[in-house]
């Protein structure tokens, strides 16, 4: 009895370091905006769209910095935006933000997360923004707007974060358990 329980004990070891796990990444993301370049103060519409592999997209990664694609200088904080199925395997989101800063470059960039966490290439867009000669008052409005859409995106970004911390954690465990497994 006891010989028969090691036997299938290690064909489903074999079994198990035998499985190939393949991950399919969502596709390119690509951006685009309502123009190209814009008045200081102005509000830019962005879409962004991916197309799946194997599993859905669930939402997009997006924030916007200028100057450089690596500054913390953020027009749009880092967002998880919803993605909604076009047609087919194409996804879309689309998200709205206020440039402050005339005279700069702002960098767009997104990425397409599927429905476990796998995410696709990041993309990079790139528009212009113009000093506004007299803002005539739309400062302060700006700012106001600005800081009510940071306070709103820091609380996404936060949920998001926890998210991927315990998926880690769990696949940290399946790891833990199948290592068990082996040992015995």
């Amino acid at each position: 009895m006891r010989k028969i329980a090691l036997f299938l004990i290690s064909l489903m070891m074999i079994s198990i370091t035998q499985t190939v796990l393949v991950i399919a990444i969502p596709g390119q993301t690509t951006i685009t905006s309502n123009k190209n370049s814009y008045t200081q103060y102005e509000m830019v519409t962005v879409t962004l769209k991916a197309n799946s592999m194997d599993l859905p997209i669930g939402h997009f990664l997006a924030w916007t910095c200028y100057d450089s694609e690596g500054s913390a200088d953020y027009a749009y904080p880092e967002t998880i935006l919803s993605a909604h199925l076009i047609s087919g395997t194409l996804y879309e989101a689309t998200f709205d933000f206020q440039v402050a800063k005339g005279n700069k470059y702002v960098y767009i960039q997104a990425k397409a997360i599927d429905t476990q966490s796998s995410a696709g290439p990041g993309a990079t867009a790139i528009v212009y923004v113009t000093q506004q000669v007299s803002p005539g008052g739309n400062e302060s409005n700006s700012d106001n707007t600005l800081n009510q859409q940071n306070n709103q995106q820091s609380d996404n970004s936060s949920l998001f974060i926890i998210g991927f911390l315990i998926v880690i954690i769990l696949l940290i465990i399946i790891i833990v358990m199948i290592t068990v497994k082996k040992k015995k």
